[in-house]
């Protein structure tokens, strides 16, 4: 009999494996940090002897989402931007007096905070818009909570002014390569560091190539933001004579490692581009509609999946997407384009649930290691409570997922085989404590910068 540190035993296990199997009445056995069988629970002749055992009776076991863009430094500014500011104002405006104002500490209880409310809906692994200033601080509020996370830095070589971010080509890039050598030698197992860039406009061709030469060298992806909206693609064929995808193409800057963030309105040929060279696509549907980008117009992620693109789910900043639900994201790919198009058959629930585990960890190059329920893949493991009415009755718990539940019935969550929520309590984090310390620093942080709070309606 072998010793082993977790049993989870008598689930229903949504294993995400190459064959999508559903085990009913099935165990994982988890010891070192990782999946050490997944299988019937009728088959285990009682050969492990665990520290601890989750009876699963009554819940649906996955694999943890990994939501592929957040901008987690904002958090403190969640609902604070006017619903009716479109996209330019909201960075311009908004965003960037926001993250020019910030301080270590603001960003630490930001984090904090956003990493409390995706542990809570069932995201086990983040990766981070790369707005963060100080990424320090960023990594040690991930580390408390327990989570995992791809961490990033805000480089830009053709700002102008005096910006925190702006810095000139040589600067940005002794700045990514400082990073990724410090977060290497620290080989923390939760938390790495990859090169990310904004948009149009911030980056030139020398930065963007040299960031996915270190991207390369460290074994790491390169994510940009590109293709937002009708006013970005203009911008780069006015600069540079072609879309956006094209000019990345024109230079070599596509390949497989290359992680491209929105894609909002993307050309069929440029789409073509893509599939080319296994370039990764992350889909942010909730910042979209917030910031009336037209996805509903002109969106082509059902194109990108058909040709075998691989699409990813992110929600983007707290300003734009407010909520870090990944099970409110997987709604909102299966039922959008059906509308739109008025086409049932695009993105089924299966694939949406395709795009929040398995997707997002092939778009971090982590494919080996996350997104599915297999042996020697890490243990970042979600028990949803279906002993709920959104569950009831429950024929299929994938359609389950994405058309009835959401995040609020997660359980309990495991993340590098370590209990991180059980019973819907956090193990070793005083909640209350973090909410009540991230509300006081988000008042203390607008009073240092000074943003106007408008409400439409009086409040007395």
């Amino acid at each position: 009999m072998r010793e082993i540190d977790i049993l989870i035993d008598r689930g229903t296990l949504v294993t995400m494996d190459p064959d999508r199997r559903i085990v009913t009445d099935g165990f994982i056995a988890v010891d070192d940090g990782r999946i050490l069988e997944v299988g019937k629970s009728a088959d285990l002749d009682g050969r492990y002897r665990p520290r601890k055992t989750i009876a699963a009776t009554d819940r649906v076991v996955l694999p943890g989402f990994i939501n592929g863009d957040s901008h987690v430094t904002g958090m403190l500014y969640r609902c604070f931007v006017p619903d009716d500011v479109n996209s330019y104002a909201m960075i311009y405006e908004w965003v960037f007096p926001m993250y020019e104002g910030f301080t270590a500490e603001d960003e630490y209880h930001a984090t904090r905070l956003s990493c409390l409310e995706m542990l809570r809906t069932g995201t086990t692994t983040f990766a981070e818009g790369g707005s963060a200033d100080d990424v320090e601080s960023v990594a040690r509020a991930v580390d408390e909570t327990g989570m995992r996370a791809v961490l990033g830095r805000w480089c830009m070589d053709l700002v102008p002014g005096d910006s925190k971010f702006s810095m000139n080509t040589e600067q940005a890039l002794q700045d990514i390569a400082r990073h990724l050598d410090k977060f290497a030698a620290l080989d923390h197992p939760r938390v790495a560091f990859h090169p990310m860039l904004l948009g149009i406009g911030t980056a030139s061709d020398e930065l963007i190539l040299g960031a996915l030469a270190m991207a390369d060298d460290h074994g790491a992806t390169m994510s940009m933001h590109r293709n937002e909206d009708e006013a970005e693609v203009m911008q780069s064929v006015e600069a540079v004579g072609s879309k956006p995808v094209e000019h990345l193409e024109n230079i070599g800057a596509l390949r497989s490692n290359l992680r491209l963030r929105h894609m909002a309105l993307t050309s069929p040929e440029e789409i073509a581009a893509l599939a080319r060279h296994d370039v990764k696509v992350i889909a942010d549907l909730t910042s979209y509609l917030r910031l009336a980008y037209g996805i509903t117009r002109h969106g082509s992620f059902p194109e990108m999946l058909s040709e075998g693109i691989c699409v990813s789910l992110g929600m983007d900043g707290a300003t734009s997407s407010d909520f870090l639900d990944m099970g409110r994201a997987m709604h909102i790919a299966a039922s959008l384009f059906k509308d739109c198009r008025m086409d049932g058959n695009l993105i089924p629930a299966e694939q949406a649930l395709e795009m929040a585990t398995v997707n997002g960890a092939r778009s971090l190059g982590l494919e080996d290691q996350l997104g599915s329920l297999e042996p020697g893949k890490k243990a970042d493991i979600v028990l949803f409570d279906r002993q709920r009415p959104e569950w009831v009755p429950m024929w299929d718990p994938v359609s389950t997922l994405v058309w009835s539940a959401d995040g609020k019935s997660v359980d309990t969550v495991i993340v590098d085989g370590e209990m991180v929520l059980e019973g819907g309590e956090f193990v070793s984090l005083d909640e209350a404590e973090a909410l009540s310390q991230a509300a006081a620093q988000a008042k203390a942080c607008n009073e240092r910068i000074g943003l106007p709070f408008k409400s439409r309606w009086p409040v007395v």
